[in-house]
C-alpha cells in the first residue's frame, strides 16, 4: 500500500516538474518561434521612405522640400463596422465607397493603405470616429515652394517617394537616402497604435543638393517667356542663361502657349525641352562658320566678299537674302554677320568647304550632346559627309542641321570666355564630403578658338547690336552686348517640309563684351504678325539681360579700344575677298565653290599648272573635295556653270 502511494506521489511529482519546466521554457528561455508568433500578434512592420534631401538654388533659397505628413492604413482582420468605416471614408476622402469597402471589409489581410500623405487636420478627424482597425503612420510628402518654378529640370517625385523626371530622378540615389522599416505596436485588443516617425523627419537621411540655379533670374525669365508667348500669341519659348566664364547653368525654361481659345494655357507637356527638343537654329549659326574662317587662316573681320547683288546660284537652286531689299554687292566679314546675309555666309562656307565646315561645328559642340546633368538630353542632327553644294549653303545659315538651345547658349560660351568649349552643368554641390559632380570629373575644356580669334568674334558680333545690324534693339543702355539673331522656318512633324507661315525666332549673345558675364538664349516659337529675330527675340534678350545686370551691380561699362578689341582698322586693313589670308592653312585644299573662274584662279594660284576646267561661269564641282590634303594632289578639276 506504502510503495502504491508511493508511485503515485512520484508521477505527479514528476508530471509537476514537467509542467514547470516547460513553462520556464516557455517564458524565461528565448525562443525564435514563439518570438514570430508574439510579433505578428503585438506588433507589425511597414516601410516608408526615409526623409528625402532638399534642393537649393545657388543662393540657398528652397527649390524642393519635404515636409511631414499622415498616411491612413487599415487591418481589415480587427476592422470593426467595416461598412460605415467604409462609407465615413469615402466621404472624407473623396474616394469610391465600392474600392473603399474592398479593402477593409473583414479578411486575414493584417494591413492595407487607405490614403498616403493626409493633413494634421485630416488625421485629427479620422482618429476621433475611434474605429477599430484603422491607424496613422507618419511619413514625408515632397513640395515645391515656388508654384513651378524650374518645374521642367527639377522633375517629380511619385507616391513612393522616387524621382521620376530631371533633378529628381538623374540625382535620386543622393536625394532619397534608404527606406525604413517602421514597427507598429498593437494594443491588448490587436488594434495598431499611431507611430510617431518624427526621428526620420528630424534625423534626414538623403542628402541636400545646391544648383547652379539662381532664383530670382529663373522666375525672372519665366515671366519674360511667358510675357512674349501672351503678346505674339506663340505656341512657345525657351531661353538658357549660362555663366559666361564657367558654363553654369543660371537659368533655364520653357513655357507652353495657349493658341487661340485655349485660355487656360494649360502645360502641354513636363518636357525641359531646351535639352530634349531640337530645332534648325537659323542664323546665330553664322558666327561659328565666321570663326571657322578665322581660325583657319582664310579670313579676317575686314575680308571683303563678293555678295553678287543679294543673290546665288547654285546648280538649279538660287540663295536670296531673308531680307528682299538687301541687295549687297560687297561686304565685309563682320558686315556679313552684321547683316545677317545668306549669300554671304554661304561664300564664307564654300571657301571653307565641307570638310572644315562640319569640324568646326563639331568643335562647337554641335552634333553632339553637352554631357550637362539633366536627363533626355538629345544631340541634334549634323549630317556625316558628303554633302552636296546647296546643303552646305543651307548649313552655313542654320538650316538642313538641328540643335538643342542649351548647345546654342554654350557654343556662345565659348567665343564670350576666349576660345573654351566647357560643359555645362546644373548641380553645383551636394552634402557629401568630397563630392565632385560627376559630368566635371575627368572633364577637359576643349580649346576651339585663341584668345585672339575670341577677340575678333567678340568685335564682329558687337556689330550685330549696333546701328544698322539686325541684333540693334537688344541692346543694354550702359553695357556693350554682343550677338546674332535668327530666323528660321519651322520644319513639319507630320511629314517633310516646313510648316508654312511658322517660324523660330531667337536671340543668341553675352554681356558686357569686355568683360562676358552672361550668356543669354532665348527662341520664340511660331509667333504670329511679327516673326524675325530682330524685332521679337531681340527686344527678349535686352529685357533679360538688363535685369541680369542689375542684379549684378556690375558698373556701367565705358567702351573703348582697350576695353573691347582693337579698332577693326588695326586688327587688318580692307582686303578683297581672297587678299593677304592664308588659303591653304595646315595644307588643305582651298574651297572655291560658287567664285568665278579668275576668282577660283586667283585662290588656286600655286596649283596653276594642275588644274582642269570644264564649263564656264561659276564653280560648282571641284576634285580633289576642298579640305583634303594638298601633299599628294596631281590634277585640280573645276566644273563652272552659268547662273
Amino acid at each position: 500500500m506504502k510503495s502504491r502511494i508511493v508511485l503515485v506521489f512520484s508521477l505527479f511529482l514528476i508530471a509537476w516538474l514537467v509542467l514547470i519546466g516547460r513553462s520556464l521554457y516557455l517564458q524565461v528561455l528565448p525562443n525564435e518561434k514563439l518570438g514570430q508568433l508574439e510579433d505578428r500578434q503585438f506588433s507589425q512592420k511597414i516601410s516608408i521612405e526615409s526623409h528625402r534631401g532638399s534642393v537649393f538654388d545657388r543662393n540657398g533659397k528652397e527649390l524642393a522640400v519635404t515636409v511631414s505628413t499622415y498616411s491612413l492604413f487599415a487591418d481589415p482582420k480587427i476592422m470593426e463596422s467595416p461598412r460605415k468605416a467604409a462609407k465615413q471614408l469615402a466621404h472624407e476622402l473623396r474616394l469610391s465607397y465600392a474600392k473603399l469597402y474592398k479593402l477593409v471589409k473583414p479578411s486575414d489581410k493584417r494591413f492595407v493603405w487607405i490614403q498616403r500623405h493626409l493633413s494634421f487636420e485630416q488625421k485629427e478627424k479620422i482618429q476621433a470616429w475611434g474605429y477599430r482597425g484603422l491607424a496613422f503612420v507618419e511619413e514625408s510628402k515632397r513640395i515645391y515652394p515656388n508654384e513651378g518654378l524650374l518645374k521642367t529640370s527639377l522633375g517629380v517625385v511619385g507616391r513612393n517617394g522616387k524621382g521620376l523626371e530631371g533633378i529628381e530622378l538623374l540625382y535620386d540615389k543622393y536625394l532619397k537616402g534608404s527606406k525604413k522599416e517602421v514597427r507598429v505596436q498593437r494594443d491588448a485588443r490587436g488594434r495598431p497604435l499611431v507611430v510617431d516617425a518624427r526621428h526620420f523627419i528630424d534625423q534626414p537621411d538623403g542628402k541636400d543638393i545646391y544648383l547652379t540655379i539662381d532664383g530670382e533670374i529663373q522666375y525672372f525669365l519665366e515671366s519674360e517667356l511667358r510675357r512674349v508667348v501672351d503678346e505674339y500669341s506663340a505656341a512657345g519659348a525657351m531661353g538658357v542663361v549660362l555663366d559666361a566664364q564657367t558654363s553654369e547653368i543660371l537659368s533655364i525654361a520653357n513655357v507652353e502657349g495657349g493658341i487661340g481659345e485655349d485660355a487656360t494655357r494649360v502645360q502641354a507637356s513636363n518636357r525641359n525641352k531646351t535639352v530634349t527638343d531640337f530645332f534648325e537654329p537659323g542664323s546665330t549659326i553664322k558666327p561659328f562658320i565666321a570663326a571657322g574662317a578665322i581660325r583657319e587662316g582664310l579670313a579676317l573681320p575686314n575680308t571683303e566678299y563678293d555678295c553678287g547683288g543679294g543673290k546665288l546660284k547654285i546648280g538649279r537652286r538660287v540663295i536670296r537674302e531673308a531680307d528682299a531689299s538687301h541687295g549687297f554687292d560687297k561686304l565685309t566679314l563682320a558686315e556679313i554677320i552684321a547683316h545677317s546675309s545668306n549669300v554671304g555666309i554661304t561664300k564664307v562656307s564654300f571657301q571653307l568647304g565641307q570638310k572644315r565646315v562640319r569640324s568646326t561645328l563639331r568643335d562647337f559642340g554641335f552634333g553632339e550632346s553637352s554631357g550637362v546633368d539633366l536627363p533626355g538630353e538629345v544631340e541634334g542632327i549634323l549630317h556625316s559627309l558628303p554633302w552636296k553644294a546647296h546643303q552646305l549653303s543651307n548649313i552655313s545659315f542654320g538650316h538642313a542641321m538641328t540643335s538643342t538651345a542649351l548647345q546654342i547658349a554654350n557654343a556662345y560660351a565659348a567665343i564670350a570666355n576666349g576660345g573654351l568649349l566647357r560643359r555645362p552643368f546644373i548641380v553645383k554641390s551636394v552634402t557629401e564630403e568630397n563630392w565632385v559632380n560627376p559630368v566635371l570629373r575627368n572633364y577637359k575644356p576643349r580649346r576651339v578658338l585663341t584668345e585672339e580669334q575670341s577677340k575678333m568674334m567678340k568685335l564682329i558680333l558687337s556689330g550685330v547690336t549696333s546701328r544698322g545690324g539686325t541684333g540693334y534693339s537688344a541692346r543694354v543702355n550702359g553695357y556693350p552686348v554682343a550677338g546674332k539673331t535668327g530666323t528660321a522656318q519651322k520644319v513639319k512633324t507630320d511629314g517633310r517640309g516646313y510648316k508654312k507661315g511658322a517660324y523660330l525666332s531667337s536671340f543668341a549673345g553675352f554681356i558686357p563684351v569686355n568683360e562676358p558675364r552672361y550668356v543669354i538664349y532665348v527662341m520664340v516659337d511660331e509667333p504670329q504678325g511679327e516673326y524675325y529675330g530682330a524685332t521679337v527675340a531681340a527686344p527678349l534678350f535686352s529685357s533679360i539681360a538688363q535685369f541680369a545686370m542689375r542684379k549684378s551691380d556690375l558698373a556701367p561699362v565705358l567702351i573703348s579700344k582697350e576695353n573691347v578689341v582693337k579698332k577693326l582698322s588695326e586688327v587688318s586693313p580692307k582686303k578683297r575677298f581672297g587678299e593677304g589670308v592664308n588659303h591653304s592653312a595646315k595644307g588643305h585644299l582651298p574651297n572655291v565653290l560658287g567664285m568665278s573662274l579668275r576668282e577660283a584662279m586667283h585662290i588656286l594660284m600655286p596649283f596653276e599648272k594642275k588644274i582642269k576646267i570644264a564649263g564656264k561661269g561659276r564653280v560648282v564641282r571641284s576634285w580633289p573635295d576642298p579640305g583634303d590634303s594638298v601633299e599628294k594632289v596631281k590634277q585640280i578639276r573645276l566644273k563652272l556653270e552659268v547662273e
